[in-house]
């Protein structure tokens, strides 16, 4: 008697850790923990912007700032009234998230593919979550800037010769730094999911998986033969088959094998059922050998009355095998009873898998069943519209089967829902990286805008002396691309690093090239550029008289 082990699993844990349990509908926690991360580096470039350009609008309020502290202002005062106003700067900035939010609730969830479980309108957790922290956000973020602004004394502030601490600009290079570590990051990111999800998109499955139509599980009965021969007199469909099996959903069965490689090792084998016409509806290469022929009466051995343990049993039933079965299970010889596979091999067909991308290739046996009674149904269709061909199948199946209805698909569609979360989340992270995009280009437009304030007679003089606006960008330019280079040297290993450990969880996966990261720095490098012209340029067109007036 075979021994079985039950356990129990709570309610609440199975969406997210089902290994091992079917079920329709299942969540990826990686997927959960990348959105999460995308979020927390929005918030996080969004902060630092805000703290760039408050900083950089210091400068217009520090005579302000002076003549009220000469006036009896208090340092704690002027900082309160600082956080204060990034408070309100953050409510308000979240009321308009609200709004937009509600609205955009349904496109969400239509765009996800299933409707939010928790969200503002059935979770006032949610919301009370939401204002602490924007609270704490707010704060954190309006703390530098009024310390940098209330810190100076009354007679420092109102005079010309004012210039922020030291410390101040490291701290705001250190923050755009950190700006652009995260968009390369994201940016190479995006880049190598995409690229991974068009590699599993575009891989040889070893069956051609385009014009295949896939009639879902059916009890056929006895007609079922009747019904392939009416569909195959149907102009534009070239063969049908009826197996338990559909692309990616492994086969019939499965079963451990001793492995001859690894005594002692059990190697998982598939064996798929399916009538004479499995291989060619496939289009799977014979390699050597044989495929199952009518001709033939050991082929049509197999029948629905014999059960399966009957059939390995027997051991004398003829089957294909693929080149990978071959090789694992050292099969060098067709037409010989073979006890490990439990049938005699005519024929080696080319590797096809018949799993899903997600698991690497196993040995997989295919054997010929006659007049399947059950099963699904696969036609090759070979047509240049093949969509004219449906109401023709759907009369026939209803007249075979009026109980039915015809639930139909493409393969090549079936295929592409394998990783239809992965693609959610491509499409997620181009949407994301267009606006942490954005977000870094205004850190570095804060940071721009403050340097011309501190340098505008500077810009003034280099002008009066002849040089141009071109030489004038280069020279803030050159700053801010050696601030993009150290951001590139510290996100680049740690992006190689993060992308593998999540490409790890694919046996078929991309080499991440060089040149990923050379387009997303690349694409930095441009935008930025493009970024700090905009501003440096209108500076520099300015009249240097305007600057150098004295006061």
């Amino acid at each position: 008697e075979r021994e079985l082990n039950f356990s129990l699993q709570p309610m609440d844990d199975i969406y997210l850790n089902s290994e091992g349990i079917y079920q329709k509908v299942k969540g990826n926690r990686n997927h959960i923990n990348i959105l999460i991360g995308v979020a927390i580096f929005l918030l996080l470039i969004a902060s630092i912007n805000f703290v760039n350009l408050s900083t950089a609008r210091t400068i217009e309020k520090i005579k302000t700032t002076g003549l009220r502290k000469i006036l009896g202002a208090s340092r704690k005062g002027l900082i309160f009234q600082f956080l204060i106003e990034s408070f309100l700067f953050f409510s308000i900035s979240f009321v308009i998230g609200l709004i937009i939010y509600f609205l955009s609730l349904a496109p969400l969830e239509n765009f996800i593919g299933n409707a939010l479980a928790l969200n503002f309108l059935n979770q006032a957790q949610l919301l009370v979550s939401a204002l602490f922290l924007l609270t704490v956000v707010s704060l954190i973020t309006g703390l530098y800037p009024a310390w940098t602004i209330s810190r100076p004394g009354s007679a420092t502030v109102t005079s010309s010769s004012f210039q922020p601490p030291k410390g101040s600009e490291i701290f705001r290079k250190s923050l755009i730094v950190t700006q652009f570590i995260i968009t390369v990051g994201i940016i190479v990111g995006t880049l190598v999911v995409n690229n991974q999800l068009h590699y599993l998109n575009q891989k040889d499955l070893g069956f051609e998986k385009e014009n295949l139509l896939w009639i879902s599980f059916t009890n056929w009965g006895v007609n079922g033969s009747a019904f392939k021969k009416e569909i195959t007199n149907i102009p534009g469909v070239e063969t049908a088959t009826i197996g338990q099996w559909i692309p990616s959903s492994g086969g019939t069965f499965s079963k451990n094998v001793d492995d001859p490689q690894f005594p002692g090792n059990q190697l998982e084998t598939w064996y798929i059922d399916g009538d004479q016409d499995f291989q060619s509806t496939l289009q799977l290469e014979v390699l050597e050998g044989r495929s199952f022929r009518q001709e033939f009466s050991a082929d049509k051995a197999l029948g629905p009355e014999t059960s399966e343990a009957e059939e390995i049993d027997q051991n004398l039933n003829p089957v294909l095998i693929t080149a990978y079965t071959a090789k694992r299970l050292k099969i060098n010889e067709l037409n010989r009873p073979h006890e490990a596979i439990n049938g005699i091999p005519i024929g080696i067909v080319k590797d096809f898998h018949n799993q899903s991308l997600r698991n690497p290739l196993a040995p997989t046996i295919i054997r010929s069943v006659k007049n399947p009674e059950f099963g699904n149904m696969l036609i090759r269709i070979n047509t240049e519209n093949p969509m004219q061909i449906i109401p023709k199948l759907e009369q026939a199946y209803t007249s075979f089967y009026p109980e039915n209805r015809f639930d139909f698909s493409w393969i090549s569609e079936h295929l592409k829902r394998e990783f239809e979360k992965e693609a959610t989340i491509s499409r997620i992270l181009k949407i994301f990286s267009t606006l942490i995009i954005l977000l870094s280009c205004l850190g570095l437009f804060g940071l721009i805008t403050f340097n011309l304030q501190k340098r505008a007679k500077e810009i003034s003089i280099r002008k009066v002396l002849g040089a141009s606006v071109t030489q004038i960008v280069a020279i803030f330019s050159k700053d801010s691309l050696k601030l993009i280079v150290v951001a590139s040297l510290i996100s680049v290993p740690l992006a190689w690093y993060f992308l593998n450990n999540w490409l790890a969880d694919f046996p078929y996966r991309i080499e991440i090239s060089p040149l990923i990261f050379f387009e997303s720095i690349l694409i930095v490098v441009v935008i930025a550029l493009a970024t700090i012209s905009v501003k440096v340029v209108k500076a520099a067109l300015r009249n240097p008289a305007k600057n150098l007036r004295t006061e």
